[in-house]
């Protein structure tokens, strides 16, 4: 394995050797500390095509924050996880929130706690993962988020020049972890105002791409469908950590128009927690007076390998396996994992993936037509 100054010096060769133009690119910081790479060099050759980069070596120099003025991202490659909230800290005492913090760390998918106290008020990262993919697909978001040119400002952070689409995206990648601030006495681009209703939910489903018809908006119908997906091989539970610091739940959500539960229910648990998952059984259906309905199913991951998402958007923060006994280190949006995580981790009941009889469901399907 190569040192950190070895990663350095590459690194700058690589931005030296990329044409002109790139180093009048915004500027990325990578702070490093550990002798031995947690990811090839190659694995951050894109970053010189998207960004000026500088890399700051923690066991040979000390992070001025002064000196990262200019830093619009910075990536944090550190092991020690104390280490991680310090570094956190001190760039985000030092610089607003416009500024994007991503965390690369090992445990990103499999520590909830970690990803817990890296989204603390404190610290305010905006991301923490540990799949370059995932990490290229944003930084390019970013990319074309500042290059927005336009006359909307951040009601979250203030950042100014955003067109519509600018601040769609930017909201989503940057804040959704922030609490919900209202739209206030009047939206920017209509007549809306409420100083209750939160700005990304307006946002969202009334401007940008949805306002276009170009992404389906939220509606509501009623009917939920909510999954306990657990590891077979570890025993681990897969768990969504939710927008506005609400906690951490079990993925999804409610139907589109028009589609089967089961369907509804995969579908959720794709976008909010990246897993494709088979449907094993059901836990439990609720079925309220007012036709408020929910199917909460119990299911397995088709692939243990597929990485968890961990790219922030208006879904979900990201998502993280979790042991049944680290519930109580968590804040949950809702008492469903710990009702049915111990139930299923001690062998209880899962009903076969049949809607019984007594649940005259004519208006919405159970499974898809094939």
């Amino acid at each position: 394995m190569s040192s950190s100054s070895s990663i350095q010096n590459r690194v700058q060769n690589k931005i030296e050797a990329l044409p002109q133009t790139t180093t009048q690119l915004r500027k990325l910081t990578l702070i490093y500390d550990d002798d031995k790479e947690l990811f090839s060099l190659e694995s951050f050759n894109f970053i010189g095509e998207i960004f000026q980069i500088e890399v700051i070596d923690l066991k040979k120099q000390k992070l001025s924050t002064s000196d990262c003025k200019t830093t619009v991202v910075f990536i944090i490659l550190i092991k020690d996880k104390k280490n991680v909230y310090e570094i956190c800290k001190k760039i985000r005492k030092s610089h607003s929130l416009s500024v994007f913090i991503c965390v690369l760390h090992p445990d990103a998918t499999e520590d909830a706690q970690f990803r817990q106290n890296c989204f603390l008020d404190d610290q305010q990262v905006n991301m923490v993962s540990y799949d370059i993919d995932s990490l290229k697909t944003v930084l390019k978001k970013i990319k074309d988020i500042l290059s927005s040119e336009g006359k909307l400002f951040c009601p979250y952070c203030d950042a100014q020049g955003f067109t519509e689409d600018g601040l769609w995206y930017h909201s989503f990648t940057y804040h959704v972890n922030e609490h919900n601030v209202p739209v206030g006495s009047k939206c920017q681009l209509c007549d809306y105002g409420s100083n209750r209703a939160p700005f990304q939910v307006h946002y969202r489903n009334q401007h940008g791409p949805c306002g276009r018809g170009e992404v389906e908006p939220e509606k509501g119908n009623g009917v939920f469908g909510i999954v306990v997906c657990r590891r077979k091989s570890d025993g681990k539970f897969l768990m969504v950590q939710e927008f506005s610091q609400t906690g951490f739940w079990v993925p999804g959500g409610q139907l589109n128009c028009g589609e089967a539960i089961c369907d509804g229910a995969i579908r959720e648990t794709i976008e909010e927690a990246g897993i494709e998952i088979e449907l094993k059984g059901i836990l439990e259906i609720i079925e309220e007076e007012d036709g408020w309905r929910r199917v909460t199913f119990y299911a397995e991951p088709k692939n243990e390998e597929q990485k968890p998402k961990t790219c922030p958007d208006y879904e979900s923060t990201g998502a993280v396996w979790v042991h049944v006994s680290e519930l109580s280190k968590l804040k949950l949006r809702g008492r469903e994992p710990s009702k049915f995580f111990p139930h299923v981790a001690n062998g209880g009941e899962i009903k076969p993936l049949v809607l019984p009889k007594k649940y005259n469901w004519k208006d919405v399907e159970f499974l898809s037509t094939p």
